[in-house]
Formats: structure tokens, C-alpha cells, sequence
């Protein structure tokens, strides 16, 4: 058996093998023999993963690695393949993404694959029998900084089929009704998580994105009719030091109770949404167009109101490290068609507030 640990690294030293020795907490590594010869060995060991790669998930130590345990017993040296665990490790560059593997395989055989393996469809390395390197099957994926559930947890969703090799973490990942809409949060606004899908390839991220639907804050959110669709892409600045962020952009799918003004607001298609989530804070600038209407509601002391009014540049800001995090703008407003009366009363607009 090993009187120490020993440590070995890959062909590029992007992961260090330790092998353990036996001791109380580890059954390490070790070769049997009887009176017949060889009989039994048994093999641990710790694989830690470049920080360019992965990091630990929470990361309190920035000297520490992501690391996986693996293990295996056996009797023949020629069908090597070791099992073990992924701790809760961060993706490099992907704003918090984390992953947490309870199953994988290391793959040291030369002559057979991890049963059921099915390699990545944007895996470029060896598929054959000779592939050697991490395979994870099955694995949780939570998602990035930014993206919440009304319980203040960070969605999950499950996702296949994972490859570690000397050349970095490759990952093809689609996953679908993450998250029912209103029961998440992006940028502090009600939400759903529809499609999420990340694009890895030797640890260099190639696509990711989210889709899903988002609810304004001047209306209910259990109440809320045609929320606006969302994509949110990936951007990786190439300026120095700028942060890795998510942008959203949105569509209105239709008229929006908009509780808080008491109508329906018809979003033009020039409205947009400038939505920035980092590690650090999330933000969003919402700037909306279109037209309001009021159908038989009543307004201060004036009964059964029908009127349509046209607006420009109303804007609600939010970010999340002001004292004040949400601000609203009440923008440019105008009549939407002829002449409108009030109690049979002519009335022109002089100046919208809200209060």
C-alpha cells in the first residue's frame, strides 16, 4: 500500500491525480497477493481541476480547487474505470453558473467506455474505446447570478452528459420549463425560466442562454395577463477587467393589466429592455411605448372613464447597489385618437404625473 499520498499531474498540468494513502478517513491505494499471486487492488484518488476550468462552490479559498473523489476495486488491470463525485463547483466565466456531479466515471480503459456513455454532441476529442478522461451522465446545473426563485433559492435544472479531458470541460445542455412563470426571478421581476441552454467546449463557453417570461411591476403578480417574452444571451466583454454579464432583451405578447395605473397598457414594439446581471449587482433600464387604456374605470371622483392615452419614453430603472433601487419615469403622453370628454366635459392634457 501507498505510505503517502503521491501526486501526479496530466499531460498539461490543467489536473493534479492524487493518489491516497490508507488511512482511518480513506481505504487509498493498495495491491493484494495471495499464494496464487496478484489477487485484488484498490485505488483512490483525488482529481483537482485547474481554477481556469472550474472553481469550488463557495469559494473561500482561492488557492482551493474544484475537486472529484474517485474510487474502484477490482482484480484486472486492463478494464480500468473508476467512479466517484463532483463537488458543487462553479464554471469559470458563465456569472455563477454551478454544476454538482453525485455520479461520474473516469475513464483509464483502453478497451471499453463507461456503460451508456453518450459523448456531447460538440465533442471534438476521441469517442472510440480509447477516450479517456471524466464522464458525468447525469447532473444538476444551477443558474447563474441574477436568476431566482420567489423562495430566494437559485433555480436547478438536471441536464446529461458531461466530458472532462485534458483539454477542459465540454458540455452540450438544453433544458426546458425550468421554472413556471411566476414562480422565478430575473432582475427582481416575476418571472418563468422556459429554455436554458449552454454551449461549453473545451472550457471555453461558446453559447448560453435563457428564455422565458417576465412581468412588469405596474401590474399584480398573480394576476398578470400576457407577460412580456425574454431572451437573455451571454456576453463576455472583451475590455480588461469588465464583468461577464447576461443581457436581456424583451417582446410584448399582448395587453398587460397594468394594475398600477389602473388600465391596459399595449406595448409598442419599439419598447426594449436593457437588463445587465453580473456577479456584483442586476440592473435593468425599461423604456416602453405604446398606449394606455382605460375601459368604464373610475378615476378620483369620476365614474365609468373610457379613454385611450398614447405615451413615449415611460421608463422604470432598477439596481440593485442604489439606496433607491426602482425609479420611474412618466415620459411624454397624448391622446390617442379625437377629441375626448370626461363627464361630457371636453379635456386636453396639460401634464401626466404619478405620485
Amino acid at each position: 500500500e501507498l505510505v503517502e499520498d503521491i501526486s501526479l499531474g496530466n499531460v498539461n498540468n490543467k489536473i493534479v491525480y492524487v493518489f491516497k494513502k490508507p488511512d482511518t478517513n480513506h481505504p487509498g491505494c493498495f495491491i493484494e497477493w495471495d499464494e496464487d499471486g496478484f489477487s485484488n487492488y484498490g485505488i483512490e484518488l483525488e482529481a483537482l481541476f485547474t481554477r481556469d476550468w472550474l472553481i469550488p462552490s463557495p469559494d473561500t479559498n482561492p488557492s482551493a480547487k474544484a475537486t472529484a473523489v474517485i474510487t474502484a476495486q477490482g482484480t484486472e488491470w486492463d478494464d480500468l474505470i473508476l467512479g466517484g463525485k463532483l463537488q458543487r463547483s462553479e464554471i469559470v466565466n458563465t456569472n455563477g453558473m454551478t454544476i454538482l456531479a453525485d455520479s461520474l466515471f473516469f475513464d483509464m480503459s483502453d478497451v471499453s467506455n463507461p456503460a451508456a456513455i453518450t459523448f456531447p454532441q460538440n465533442y471534438a476529442g476521441e469517442t472510440s474505446e480509447l477516450f479517456r478522461g471524466f464522464y458525468m451522465k447525469a447532473l444538476e446545473v444551477e443558474m447563474p447570478n441574477g436568476w431566482q426563485t420567489q423562495a430566494n433559492n437559485k433555480p436547478k435544472a438536471a441536464i446529461q452528459n458531461m466530458i472532462i479531458d485534458d483539454m477542459g470541460v465540454t458540455l452540450y445542455a438544453e433544458a426546458t420549463s425550468v421554472v413556471q412563470f411566476p414562480n422565478a426571478k430575473v432582475s427582481e421581476l416575476v418571472a418563468s425560466i422556459d429554455t436554458v441552454h449552454v454551449e461549453l467546449v473545451a472550457s471555453s463557453l461558446v453559447e448560453a442562454g435563457i428564455r422565458g417570461r417576465l412581468g412588469l411591476p405596474v401590474s399584480k403578480k398573480d394576476s398578470i395577463q400576457n407577460p412580456l417574452k425574454y431572451t437573455a444571451l451571454f456576453n463576455n466583454p472583451q475590455t480588461p477587467g469588465a464583468l461577464s454579464n447576461y443581457q436581456l432583451a424583451i417582446s410584448p405578447t399582448g395587453p398587460v393589466n397594468a394594475h398600477m395605473l389602473k388600465g391596459n397598457l399595449i406595448l409598442a414594439p419599439t419598447s426594449n429592455m436593457v437588463a445587465t446581471i453580473d456577479k456584483n449587482k442586476t440592473s435593468f433600464n425599461l423604456t416602453m411605448n405604446g398606449q394606455l387604456n382605460w375601459a368604464s374605470v373610475k378615476l378620483g371622483p369620476i365614474n365609468n372613464v373610457n379613454l385611450g392615452l398614447k405615451f413615449q419614453g415611460m421608463a422604470m430603472t432598477y439596481n440593485s447597489l442604489n439606496a433607491n433601487q426602482l425609479g420611474f419615469i412618466i415620459g411624454n403622453w397624448s391622446f390617442a385618437s379625437e377629441q375626448k370628454f370626461l363627464a361630457n366635459f371636453p379635456i386636453t392634457i396639460d401634464e401626466v404625473k404619478y405620485t
